[in-house]
């Protein structure tokens, strides 16, 4: 089975993946880092903004925020390329190898464990552990990751052939919201890295179980205080606030995160069951 990708959805793509859109003079998808922005949105509490901005010094883009109906299209895009992908790659019989490896954040790692699903977007490779990926994160942990049933994900390598320019990643894409499972725990000792914490886990499946709110309520709020959400994070990445310390310009931003995930999250469902059903 052939499945057909929009420009848009390959425009999506392209974005995330930080190339920006060729031919496409809009700054919004000319950002090689608008990845960073978009999983912000999606992690749940403070953390995100403690660890990237505070501590990795990211900086991610006020401007996802006051165009967030265009940014909340491209997380559909990709989300849908997903799951256009995985139902291609079923019905030509092919797999993914196991394990896949990802090089991550402990307060990811500790988030992800702690709601049993992915939060955001989450990038794995088909290549083994990448000491220079590990070196960029702060208090890096590694996930060995299988699949035990069908979830959504994009092949980067199988998607774009051989025009894919990242062959030193072999990425390989999942949403949020898939389940996980952990099954074993070590410890390595890696040169110039110290100790780093290794884990087991299953990818099990994509959870749609979530409780369905009135869009309407999440739009008009959503709307209607973008720019104070984008002033208010402006205000975190200017300062290199804790994430901790709300003033006055950046308590709004807090809610208006929960909102945008709430509704991001619910547009990804209703796609994956039209694809899953």
């Amino acid at each position: 089975m052939k499945i057909n990708y929009t420009d848009q959805e390959k425009n999506a793509v392209l974005l995330y993946q930080g190339c920006g859109v060729p031919g496409d003079s809009d700054v919004f998808y000319q950002q090689l880092d608008a990845f960073q922005s978009f999983n912000l949105f999606l992690m749940e509490g403070q953390d995100g903004e403690r660890v990237r901005i505070c501590i990795e010094k990211q900086q991610p883009k006020c401007m996802y925020i006051r165009r967030w109906t265009k940014t909340l299209e491209v997380m559909e895009d990709l989300f849908r390329v997903q799951c256009k992908y995985a139902c291609e790659q079923v019905s030509a019989g092919k797999a993914l190898p196991n394990p896949l490896v990802r090089d991550d954040r402990k307060v990811n790692v500790l988030q992800m464990f702690e709601e049993g699903r992915t939060v955001a977007f989450t990038s794995t490779s088909k290549d083994t552990m990448r000491e220079g990926f590990l070196g960029k994160k702060q208090d890096p942990h590694v996930l060995h990751i299988t699949l035990s049933e069908r979830v959504p994900y994009l092949d980067f390598e199988g998607f774009w052939g051989s025009a894919y320019s990242y062959e030193e990643e072999r990425e390989v894409l999942f949403p949020p919201m898939v389940e996980i499972d952990c099954q074993s725990s070590w410890l390595t000792h890696e040169h110039g890295l110290g100790n780093i914490q290794h884990y087991n886990i299953t990818f099990k499946g994509f959870c749609d179980d979530t409780e369905m709110m009135d869009e309407k309520e999440l739009i008009a709020f959503l709307a209607g205080n973008a720019e104070a959400a984008a002033d208010g994070l402006l205000d975190i990445v200017n300062n290199k606030l804790a994430s901790t310390v709300l003033t006055d310009k950046n308590h709004i931003y807090w809610q208006w995160k929960i909102v945008f995930r709430k509704l991001a999250i619910q547009r990804m469902i209703t796609i994956y069951r039209s694809y899953f059903a």
